[in-house]
């Protein structure tokens, strides 16, 4: 559906559909998978400036090769090869945790309330909740 040419103008009409929409979650899991699908959402972000977007990426270079406008927020995520582009001073970064216990206290948790990522608070905790293994997962140094 992302590939057709109608794509922007079918999430535009979901939009206008809603009332009162306030903040929109780019994607639920998956990624942006090219430089034209991240611009199809930066122009819904444009046609939309009331509504903030936000999304988690690890397509980290990708993003920091383009201007976002200021109604579009995005949340590095750890774990992708992009990892060392991160400035975890500056960037709005996800890191996910073993345990709620885990979650140091200069995080804001988003586990159970997502738009927690998009508050003051850039460093976001999310608490991994699944039943694979977490081995794959960096461990963070330097932020917490």
């Amino acid at each position: 559906r992302t590939l057709k040419e109608s794509f922007k103008n079918e999430i535009q009409e979901e939009i206008d559909s809603k009332r009162k929409i306030t903040d929109i979650r780019i994607h639920d899991s998956g990624d942006f998978y090219s430089l034209d699908y991240l611009k199809k959402w930066i122009a819904l972000c444009k046609n939309n400036p009331n509504i903030t977007f936000y999304a988690y990426t690890k397509e980290i270079k990708m993003f920091k090769s383009v201007l976002l406008p200021e109604n579009m927020i995005i949340i590095y995520s750890f774990g992708g090869k992009d990892d060392h582009l991160i400035d975890t001073k500056k960037d709005r970064f996800a890191y996910v945790f073993d345990h709620d216990s885990k979650v140091p206290s200069n995080f804001i948790n988003a586990s159970l309330n997502d738009l927690n990522a998009i508050t003051a608070n850039k460093k976001v905790a999310l608490v991994y909740h699944g039943a694979k293994s977490r081995n794959n997962f960096k461990h963070l140094k330097g932020v917490a």
